[in-house]
C-alpha cells in the first residue's frame, strides 16, 4: 500500500491511495531471507571453511574456520561486504598457488551457473579442496557458496598409493608397471619424431650367492646399495627402474647408441669394483647389460623390452659381466641358446612331473595367537620346481620366465590337478584350499574345464576351493576375467583378490569383480605399525570389504605385534611366517591321513 496527496496551486485537493499485490515478491524475499538464515547456520556449524556471496559478489556470511584456515587477521564481520576473491587475497601469503586460484575465482561472474572445483596448496603443506556452486531459485542466481575442505590426509594417501603402484617398495625405484607405461609413451613419441633414445636391460651376476649364504635381508641391502650406485652414474633426464628380483632397466633419453654404450660401461665397471660386505663376508658382483637403440625401427615397447632382455641374456652367455648391443641376428642366436636356459628346464620339469606343492596356513584371527591355535585352518598352495637332482628351484627363479615365455598356464594346470587330487583326501580337516591363477591361466580356454574335471575326479567339494587372482590378472581382459570368475563362483568356489590395494583403481574394480575374500597387500601389513598411512590403508580396505560382505586376510604377518593389530582391527584371517612357515603338502597329508589310507596310497 502507498499514498500521495493531490496538489493544485499549492493547495491539497485530495489524496490517492495505491494498492499493489506484491504477494509473489514478498514470498520470494521471505524465502530468500529464510534461505540465508539457514545458510548462515550451516556455514557456522561446518567443519570446513565456508562463505556465501550475494549477486553483487559481496560476502553475506562467512565462518571462523575460513578465517583460521587462511590465517586472516580480520574478523568474520569485517569480511562481510568484500568479495570471495578479496577475502582469499588476505590469505595470499599462505596459499602457494594463489595466482592460479585468484584467476579462477575472478573469472566467475556473479550470474554464472557453473560449479567450480580446484585444489589449494597451502605453504604449510596442507591441501584444500575448493568447491563453489550458485544459489539458484527458479531460473535466477541469488548468490554463490564457496567451501574449502581440508583433504591433506586423503591427498597424502592418494599420493602414497600412486607412488606404491608404480614404485618398488625396497629400492624406491620405479617398478615394472610404472616403467612399462613410460617406455610405451616414449616409443609412441619416437614414432612421430626423429628423437633417439636407448634402453638398457641389466641383470646382476652372482647375486643369488648373497641370498643363499647370508639370507634375503642381506640381499635386500645389497640391492639398495647397488641401486644407489647405478643411479649416481646417470643423468637427471634418465630413468632407472627395478623390473625383477635382480634385474633393472634404464631409459636413456636423447642418447645415441655410442653414448649408451659409454654409460653402460661406467655402470659395468662400477658394479664390478663394488664389494658388498655382510658380517665377515665380502661379495663381488658383476652385471650383464643388454642395450638397444630406441628409434623409428622399434615397433612397440614390448618389442623393445624383448630385444633388450635378449641382449642381456646373450651378454650372460658370452661370459657375464659384459655388454651386448642388440643386432638383427640376436633372435636366431637366442633360439639356439634356449636349449640350456630356464625355459628348457621348465619344459623338462613339466614333462617329467618335477614340480611339488607346498602349503601355508591361513588362520582365523579369532583364535590365532600361536601357530598351534590355527585349527581349523585354511591353506594356500605354493608351487616349487625341482631340478634333475631333486633340488628345489625357488619360485622367483622360474615363475617370471614362465610368465614371459607363456608357460604359466601349464604350471597352474599342474598345480590345480595335483593339489586338488591330494588335498581332497583330507578335506574334512581344513576350511578351504587356495590356489593361485595367473592372467594367462584365466585367459586359457581349457582352465575352467580342467578345474571341473579335477573336482569330479577327486571328490573335492567345490566350496572347499578358493582361487586367488591379482587385480592385474583379473582386469587384463575384464570381460573374460569376470565371466570366468562368475562361472567358478557358480560351481561353489570362493574367489580371493590377492595383493589388494596396490592399484589406484582397486576400489573401482572391487565393485565389478566377483570376489569373496580380499587379501590385503603384504607391504601395507608389514609396515602398518610404523606408518600411519599404511595403517589407514589397512583399516580402509578392511572396513570397505566388510561393508561389501567380503572377508579379509592380512598377509606378511611376521610377528606377534602385527597379529595383535590385525585382531584389533577386526581383520578376519592372518597369514605369514609368524603363524606358519610353508611346508610340503605331503607333510600335511602325513599329519592327517590315517595310517591305513596312507598305506593304500603308497602301494
Amino acid at each position: 500500500m502507498d499514498s500521495f496527496p493531490l496538489v493544485h496551486k499549492d493547495n491539497i485537493s485530495g489524496r490517492v491511495w495505491y494498492f499493489k499485490n506484491i504477494t509473489e515478491e514478498f514470498n520470494a524475499r521471505s524465502s530468500l531471507e529464510n534461505s540465508l538464515d539457514i545458510q548462515r547456520a550451516i556455514t557456522e556449524a561446518s567443519d570446513d571453511g565456508m562463505l556465501v556471496e550475494d549477486t553483487n559478489r559481496n560476502i553475506i556470511t562467512v565462518n571462523q574456520v575460513f578465517v583460521d584456515t587462511f590465517q586472516i587477521t580480520q574478523s568474520t564481520n569485517e569480511l562481510k561486504s568484500i568479495s570471495a576473491l578479496e577475502a582469499l587475497s588476505l590469505g595470499a601469503p599462505f596459499i602457494s598457488n594463489i595466482e592460479e586460484i585468484g584467476s579462477l575465482v575472478n573469472n566467475i561472474s556473479a550470474s554464472s551457473k557453473e560449479t567450480v572445483n580446484a585444489l589449494l596448496y597451502l605453504t604449510d603443506g596442507s591441501v584444500l579442496d575448493m568447491n563453489s556452486f550458485p544459489l539458484i531459485r527458479g531460473d535466477d542466481v541469488h548468490g554463490r557458496v564457496w567451501y574449502f575442505k581440508d583433504i591433506t590426509e586423503k591427498h597424502k594417501l592418494a599420493h602414497k598409493l600412486s607412488f606404491e603402484a608404480t614404485h618398488d617398495p625396497l629400492t624406491k625405484l620405479m617398478n615394472r608397471r610404472g616403467f612399462d607405461e613410460i617406455l610405451k609413451n616414449t616409443i609412441e613419441t619416437v614414432q612421430q619424431s626423429n628423437d633417439t633414445h636407448a634402453l638398457l636391460y641389466l641383470d646382476l651376476d652372482h647375486f643369488k650367492i648373497i641370498n643363499d649364504t647370508s639370507g634375503h635381508a642381506a640381499g635386500d641391502i645389497a640391492l639398495i646399495e647397488i641401486s644407489k650406485l647405478i643411479g649416481s652414474l646417470l643423468r637427471k633426464a634418465d630413468l632407472l627402474a627395478r623390473v625383477g628380483g635382480d634385474e633393472f632397466c634404464i631409459l636413456l633419453n636423447n642418447c645415441t647408441l655410442t653414448g649408451a654404450k659409454d654409460i653402460g660401461e661406467k655402470i659395468r665397471q662400477a658394479v664390478d669394483e663394488y664389494i658388498f660386505t655382510w658380517g665377515d663376508k665380502d661379495y663381488n658382483l658383476g652385471v650383464s647389460i643388454g642395450i638397444i637403440s630406441l628409434d623409428v625401427t622399434v615397433n612397440s615397447y614390448e618389442e623393445a623390452l624383448n630385444f633388450a632382455d635378449t641382449s642381456c641374456y646373450l651378454a650372460k652367455e658370452e661370459g657375464r659381466n659384459r655388454i651386448h648391443i642388440h643386432t638383427t641376428s640376436d633372435q636366431a642366436v637366442m633360439q639356439r641358446l634356449q636349449q640350456g636356459n630356464i625355459v628348457s628346464q621348465i619344459q623338462d620339469a613339466l614333462r617329467a612331473n618335477r614340480f611339488c606343492c607346498y602349503v601355508q596356513k591361513i588362520c582365523t584371527t579369532k583364535t590365532a595367537s600361536l601357530t598351534t591355535d590355527c585349527e581349523p585352518c585354511n591353506y594356500e598352495v605354493l608351487v616349487r620346481m625341482l631340478d634333475e637332482k631333486g633340488n628345489i628351484i625357488a619360485p622367483y627363479q622360474f615363475l617370471p620366465p614362465a610368465e614371459r615365455y607363456k608357460l604359466m598356464h601349464n604350471i597352474d594346470h599342474w598345480v590345480i590337478n595335483n593339489s586338488i587330487q591330494e588335498m581332497a583326501t583330507i578335506q574334512d580337516y581344513f576350511g578351504w584350499l587356495s590356489i593361485n591363477l595367473s592372467g594367462q591361466t584365466i585367459a586359457n580356454e581349457d582352465t575352467y574345464q580342467i578345474i571341473v574335471d579335477a573336482i569330479e575326479a577327486s571328490g573335492m567339494a567345490a566350496n572347499k576351493l578358493c582361487f586367488e587372482i591379482t587385480e592385474t590378472a583379473a582386469i587384463s581382459n575384464p570381460k573374460v576375467g569376470i565371466e570366468f570368475l562368475e562361472k567358478l563362483q557358480a560351481l561353489g568356489c570362493k574367489i580371493a583378490l590377492d595383493d589388494f590395494g596396490t592399484g589406484l583403481s582397486s576400489y573401482e574394480y572391487l565393485k565389478k569383480l566377483p570376489a569373496d575374500i580380499l587379501k590385503i597387500d603384504g607391504q601395507f601389513i608389514k609396515n602398518m605399525l610404523d606408518d600411519e598411512l599404511d595403517l589407514a590403508m589397512v583399516k580402509s580396505i578392511n572396513e570397505i570389504g566388510h561393508l561389501m560382505g567380503k572377508e579379509t586376510v592380512g598377509e606378511f604377518v611376521e610377528n606377534a605385534d602385527i597379529l595383535n593389530k590385525l585382531q584389533e582391527l577386526g581383520i578376519d584371517y592372518a597369514q605369514g611366517y609368524h603363524l606358519h612357515v610353508p611346508c610340503s603338502m605331503q607333510s600335511v597329508l602325513d599329519e592327517y591321513l590315517p595310517n591305513d589310507i596312507k598305506a593304500n596310497l603308497n602301494r
